[in-house]
C-alpha cells in the first residue's frame, strides 16, 4: 500500500497508488476502537474464567499470566491494545515523527508486556498481590514494558496533541488537544498512586484513561486535514 497523502491541498487525498487517504484513516480508527475493545472482553471473559477472580482487587496481567486458566485470552486482550496504538500512530505518518515513533515504540511495549507473562503458580485470583514469590527474569521485563510502555504513551499523546493544537484553527480540535493533555496526567498519576495489594479498581481507571485518550489520537487527529 503507498503512502497516505493527507496534506491540506492534496487533490483527492489519495496515495500513491491511489489509495483514497480517508479509507485508510477510517480502518486506523477501526482498528483503534476494536484493539481497546478486545482488552475490555478479554478482561470481562479471562476474570470469568479464572475461579477466585476479582475484578476489583486483581492485576489485568495476572489473567495472562503463567498458571492462569485460559491465559491466551488475557495476551490477545493486551496485544489487541497494542495494535490500537500502533494504529494511532499511523494517524500521524508524515505530520509528527515523534508521535509516531513513541506510539508505535508504545505498541512495542505492549506486544512485550503480552509475552513477558507473570509467575501465577496458583492461578490468577490474588496473584502478585503480596502472594510473596520473588520476582524472576520475567517478571521483571514485564515491569519494564509496563514502564515503557506508560513513557512512550505520554510522549506519543503529548506530541500528537502538541502538533494538533499547533495546526489548527478549529476550536473543537483545539479543545479535543487540550482534553487529551488531561488524559495523560490523569494517566501518570493513576499509574503512580496504583496500590500493590489492591490495584485492581485503580489499574483498571487507568487502562480506561489511556484507552479514551489513544482512541481520541485516532479520531481527532485522523479527521483533522
Amino acid at each position: 500500500m503507498g503512502t497516505v497523502d493527507v496534506r491540506q491541498g492534496a487533490g483527492c487525498r489519495c496515495g500513491e497508488g491511489g489509495y483514497p487517504a480517508s479509507i485508510a484513516m477510517a480502518a486506523l480508527r477501526r482498528i483503534c476502537v476494536g484493539g481497546c475493545l478486545l482488552l475490555l472482553l478479554s478482561v470481562v471473559v479471562g476474570g470469568a474464567l479464572n475461579d477466585g477472580y476479582v475484578q476489583s482487587w486483581d492485576y489485568v496481567s495476572a489473567l495472562s499470566g503463567r498458571g492462569s486458566t485460559a491465559a491466551f485470552v488475557g495476551m490477545l486482550g493486551l496485544l489487541g491494545f497494542s495494535a490500537a496504538h500502533a494504529a494511532a500512530g499511523l494517524v500521524f505518518r508524515g505530520r509528527s515523527q515523534t508521535a509516531l515513533v513513541a506510539l508505535e515504540l508504545a505498541a512495542a511495549s505492549g506486544v512485550v508486556v503480552a509475552f513477558a507473562r507473570i509467575q501465577c503458580p496458583d492461578g490468577a485470583a490474588g496473584c502478585s498481590r503480596g502472594d510473596g514469590i520473588p520476582p524472576d527474569a520475567l517478571d521483571r521485563v514485564h515491569g519494564f514494558g509496563v514502564v515503557a510502555y506508560e513513557v512512550c504513551f505520554i510522549v506519543g499523546v503529548v506530541s500528537a496533541s502538541w502538533w494538533l493544537m499547533h495546526t489548527s484553527q478549529d476550536a473543537r480540535v483545539r479543545s479535543s488537544a487540550v482534553a487529551l493533555f488531561a488524559l495523560v496526567v490523569a494517566s501518570a498519576v493513576l499509574l503512580a498512586v496504583m496500590p500493590d495489594d489492591a490495584p485492581g479498581t485503580v489499574q483498571r481507571m487507568w487502562l480506561a484513561v489511556n484507552s479514551v485518550a489513544i482512541i481520541g489520537v485516532a479520531q481527532v487527529g485522523s479527521r483533522h486535514r
